[in-house]
């Protein structure tokens, strides 16, 4: 009995999901402060060293050597969950920072450029302390992912018209969580028993790759197509604990955790820039996200548990995320040499089933407004601002497998702001 009762309450807990801060599902609508400006529609303007991240063959706009530093920060405006059983709370981390860089720079005289860099792809995560539960107690629900990628690149000029890129990526994940970790509830019935535990420091690795096009159609046209190949995120650890103090066992502590089904999906995006006037350029993209095969379900399993009346434990959730369409669209208008203002608009539907939503993966914003500026500072140095609004939104779903009755409501709305800071020479 108590293996069977250990094992189902796992898979309750394992059901909160990952949590992402971002805003098209697990990932940032932009990685610069440019393409975040511009709403993320980037692929036919893509210029910096953080093309590596959206399209490769933007490298070849470089020109020169490069270097791009670039900090973001996140505040959540109103992410919150209420329920029926009274919970009406705020996320208790309102902040979340992250960093990126890039460095680029000419290889030959062919036309050949290669860049390299580290990027915060997306994640972050949700607190929410002191919640009430069906399980009659009141305790914390937690759950911190960072998604850190190290990409290496390179593109070239095949002809004035076309360039192509191709980078290879590296991407990092880690995973804390704290489910419940004060509850222990045994009642004799594998549906209804819980055992709360935290996670600490999981983490995995996962590998991919990016092909980029950029074609001059004209003088003032340019199209941009690029590819992203699926990345899977495996996760291992080797701290879980178990409150199991409901079978007097205490808290146990498990030395081998493994996490599967964890995943970044495969993209295909498509976009258009023209360049209106010598001032005024605008861009439309569209990106097609292969959610369905990325987020299906999560798979834990923890072994060598330190007592040895305690069972391995295994648990599966559902996610089964829907694929994920995204339009995308910006304005940069340049009134001097010094100055470019950037508005921009991003809309992606919510990926999540209502069925499968939690307060840990309330990935469900739909609309985001953007606003950007640049300014050169001089020959060499110049900083760009890019802020994003996350219009909010709140869905009413019942999960079956969480302790929060039906009708429950996740609402998000979040500010995002990156600051870059560029020196060329």
């Amino acid at each position: 009995m108590k293996r069977v009762a250990c094992s189902c309450g796992l898979v309750l807990g394992l059901g909160y999901g990952i949590p992402a801060h971002a805003a098209n599902g697990l990932n940032l609508i932009g990685v610069s402060a440019e393409s975040i400006g511009m709403g993320g529609a980037d692929l036919a303007i893509a210029r910096d060293t953080l093309a590596l991240n959206s399209n490769p063959a933007g490298l070849t706009q470089a020109g020169t050597q490069r270097l791009d530093l670039a900090s973001t920060v996140a505040y959540a405006l109103d992410i919150r969950h209420r329920d029926s059983l009274g919970n009406d709370a705020e996320v208790s981390n309102n902040y979340v920072a992250a960093g990126s860089f890039g460095y680029t720079a000419p290889l030959n005289e062919r036309g050949i450029t290669w860049g390299i860099g580290f990027f915060a792809q997306g994640g972050a995560g949700y607190e929410y302390e002191g919640l009430n539960t069906t399980l009659g107690t009141r305790d914390t629900f937690s759950s911190q992912l960072g998604i850190a990628k190290l990409s290496v690149g390179a593109a070239m000029t095949v002809n004035p018209q076309v360039s192509l890129g191709a980078s290879v990526a590296a991407s990092y994940a880690r995973l804390e969580r704290r489910i419940l970790p004060n509850t222990s509830v045994f009642t004799g019935n594998p549906a209804t028993s819980f055992f709360g535990y935290t996670i600490d420091d999981a983490s995995g690795f996962g590998f991919g790759a990016k092909l980029g096009m950029q074609y001059r159609s004209g003088p003032n046209q340019t199209w941009g197509i690029a590819y992203t190949s699926p990345t899977r995120l495996e996760l291992n650890g080797e701290d879980l604990h178990s409150n199991q103090s409901a079978l007097g066992l205490g808290l146990v502590r498990y030395n081998d955790v493994k996490i599967k089904g964890l995943g970044l999906p495969q993209e295909i995006g498509v976009g258009y820039a023209l360049q209106q006037t010598p001032r005024l350029l605008w861009t439309v993209e569209l990106n097609w996200l292969d959610w369905s095969a990325a987020m299906k379900t999560l798979n834990l399993h923890a072994s060598q548990p330190a007592s040895p009346l305690s069972p391995e434990l295994n648990g599966t959730s559902a996610n089964y995320w829907r694929d994920q369409y995204v339009f995308a669209i910006g304005l940069m208008y340049t009134p001097n040499d010094r100055t470019t203002w950037r508005a921009g608009y991003n809309y992606g539907r919510n990926p999540i089933p209502s069925e499968n939503l939690s307060p840990l993966l309330a990935a469900i914003t739909e609309h985001h407004l953007t606003f950007g500026v640049g300014l050169r500072l001089d020959d060499h140095w110049r900083t760009d601002l890019g802020v994003q609004y996350n219009i909010p939104n709140t869905v009413t779903y019942t999960n079956t497998a969480l302790p929060f009755g039906p009708n429950a409501q996740e609402t998000n709305e979040l500010l995002l702001v990156q600051l870059l800071l560029n020196r060329t020479w």
